[in-house]
């Protein structure tokens, strides 16, 4: 997951839409956890 600091969104709503995004290419599955805070952070 990669967020671009310069995409004109804020920062929560560029999160929401990764992890949209994740779940409807079925990387996370409905009704599962979002990851860790800490792992988000380390991925970028």
């Amino acid at each position: 997951m990669s967020l671009p600091l310069s995409s004109g969104q804020t920062l929560y709503q560029q999160l929401a839409d990764s992890f949209a995004e994740s779940i409807h290419q079925g990387t996370l599955k409905p009704g599962k956890r979002l990851p860790a805070i800490r792992r988000v952070a380390q991925s970028h």
